[in-house]
Formats: C-alpha cells, sequence, structure tokens
C-alpha cells in the first residue's frame, strides 16, 4: 500500500479546515491540521511534509510571518496560500508563497494546484 503525502492544512476557521481536511483526503493526500500559526510552526519543527495550504487570516500571527517562518524551516516546501483577499496574493508570492487560491475556490482547482505543486498523492 503506498503511502499518500502528507500535507498541513494551517486554518483557524474550524468549518472551513474540516471541509479542506475531507477534501484532500478524498483526493488521497495524507491530511494535518493546525488552528493557529504557533501551532503550524510546531509542527513544521517536528514533521516532514510534502506541502501546506496556509491561510493568511490567523489569530495568534500574521500569516505572512507563519510563511516566513515555514519558509525558514524548509525551504524548498511548495506552500500554497488559501486566502479571501486577493490584495494578499503579490505580497504572499513575494515572500516565498508557490501559489495562492483565492477563496471560495472550485475544488477543482484546489486539486490541480495542489498536483502541481505538491505532486499526485
Amino acid at each position: 500500500m503506498t503511502r499518500g503525502r502528507r500535507i498541513l492544512i494551517v486554518e483557524d476557521d474550524r468549518t472551513a479546515l474540516n471541509v479542506l481536511k475531507e477534501t484532500i483526503v478524498h483526493y488521497g493526500y495524507l491530511a494535518s491540521i493546525a488552528g493557529s500559526g504557533h501551532e503550524a510552526i510546531e509542527q513544521a519543527k517536528k514533521h516532514d511534509f510534502e506541502g501546506v495550504l496556509l491561510d493568511l487570516g490567523l489569530p495568534d500571527m500574521k500569516g505572512i510571518d507563519v510563511l516566513l517562518e515555514l519558509r525558514r524551516l524548509h525551504p524548498t516546501i511548495p506552500i500554497l496560500i488559501v486566502s479571501g483577499r486577493k490584495e494578499y496574493e503579490a505580497n504572499a508570492l513575494a515572500k516565498g508563497a508557490n501559489g495562492f487560491l483565492l477563496k471560495p475556490f472550485d475544488p477543482r482547482s484546489l486539486e490541480e494546484s495542489m498536483a502541481q505543486w505538491f505532486g499526485k498523492p
């Protein structure tokens, strides 16, 4: 049995987090979750992930700061931003994000972006 690619989902909205988790598990990925920036950073220190889905609107720290810290810890890990704020896209990409998905997004767009940046499960 092959093991799927392990993806870290960083999202503070519990409903959105559960939908994302169920969706990517359906695609064949393994999902780990973090509800805050600090939790995401702690998980990134302890585990290797094949990709990160990162919401920028986090309660405890700026999403861009989480992006920078994840990039410092794992310089080559693909990081996709999932945000409802289009105006954050240019800055996120300039700070090291690989891609940007504007919420709400089509599940097909998510699957295609994940396959492009994280590889197929």
